[in-house]
């Protein structure tokens, strides 16, 4: 998987300004999960660039709006320039050690850090639950707006992993919930 022509490791103006926005420490983000900015012209313009890595191998890469303008906030690599599909990874799965929160989105792992996996959306693949296969225990942690999502994913991965529970947000407290059995 290639990224963009033109990406840079420099993150000035919207980049930038896109991180400090959702109060994250843009050169440590930057940093941990080898963020580029794009150019601004082609198909991924002022887009911050997230490489997808399984087994410390780039695999494909996901193109973040920065502009709060463009129709879709994010962007898939083609499929003919990846080596796998988006949704048959995991992002940030090579983090995880024996325990995996699971999250929608590429910045809830960002909010989290180590041992948090995206699945890129409320939807997910068998392929994105496979690559749990070893892990302990998972949480899911799902937008609030998801939890039918979130009960029907804890049920598919409790077919490969011997502990999970739901997480949910409420009032900034992190509440378990057990799925229904």
């Amino acid at each position: 998987a290639l990224l963009p022509k033109g990406v840079s490791k420099k993150f000035t103006g919207i980049f930038e300004d896109f991180l400090l926005k959702r109060h994250f420490i843009p050169n440590e983000i930057i940093k941990k999960y080898n963020l580029y900015s794009s150019s601004f012209t082609g198909d991924f313009k002022y887009r911050i660039i997230v490489p997808l890595y399984v087994d410390k191998e780039l695999v494909s890469f996901v193109g973040r709006d920065a502009t709060g303008k463009a129709n879709l906030s994010y962007k898939n690599a083609p499929i003919e320039e990846s080596k796998m599909s988006v949704k048959s990874i995991l992002y940030n799965i090579d983090s995880v050690k024996d325990i995996a929160i699971l999250v929608e989105g590429i910045t809830d792992v960002w909010r989290i850090g180590d041992g948090a996996v995206a699945t890129f959306g409320k939807k997910y693949t068998k392929d994105q639950i496979s690559l749990l296969n070893g892990i302990k225990k998972a949480y899911i942690m799902y937008d609030a707006d998801a939890p039918l999502e979130a009960e029907k994913l804890a049920y598919d991965v409790s077919g490969i992993v011997p502990k999970v529970d739901i997480l949910s947000l409420e009032n900034g407290v992190l509440i378990p919930k057990q799925p229904a059995e």
